[in-house]
């Protein structure tokens, strides 16, 4: 079993008007340690916002040669498997992965670990936003650029502080039922 730290880009924030994943990273960690890394752009037929270009900086013209989901949905199942997934802010994220697997016609489950509702327990009423996260533990980051494939990696070194038992934080949220 492994837990796969997964970030999502898209193109607004609702997938029900038609909003689309455009961004997809997935890191594979085992006993602290990465195991293999999954990134991609999605070619999307929906215009992008400019509010989330104004976050990500991604443009139609960054993916007019990528492919669709569709075409990578294999690659990304069997990274998945029944792994654990680990998102700061899980319901946004899987939102949007189960609607883009409904669009290919496949109804999938999730395990999920949601950081975003452990650190609202851990400091409430704080923000808990990856890089003030960072900042509380201590934890050094040298990209603060918003992106799928940076977002992992600092979620990735927080989970690792997390799993640590010299750290001292509360571990009981990391069963998967937060």
């Amino acid at each position: 079993m492994h837990y796969i730290i997964l970030d999502t880009e898209t193109t607004g924030l609702n997938p029900k008007k038609g909003d689309r994943i455009i961004e997809l990273a997935m890191i594979k960690v085992s006993n602290n340690k990465i195991k293999d890394i999954f990134h991609s752009y999605f070619k999307v037929d929906k215009k992008i916002s400019k509010k989330s270009k104004k976050i990500h900086g991604i443009d139609e013209k960054k993916l007019k040669n990528k492919k669709s989901f569709k075409y990578k949905i294999n690659k990304i199942n069997n990274f998945i498997k029944n792994n654990i997934l680990v998102s700061h802010n899980s319901k946004f994220d899987l939102k949007f992965l189960k609607n883009e697997y409904e669009l290919i016609g496949i109804k999938r489950k999730f395990i999920s670990i949601d950081t975003l509702k452990i650190f609202r327990k851990i400091y409430p009423g704080k923000k808990n936003t990856l890089i003030k996260i960072c900042e509380r533990l201590k934890i050094k980051i040298y990209k603060k650029m918003h992106s799928a494939i940076n977002d992992a990696k600092i979620l990735t070194k927080i989970f690792f502080f997390l799993k640590n038992p010299q750290k001292k934080i509360k571990r009981k949220y990391l069963n998967g039922k937060v």
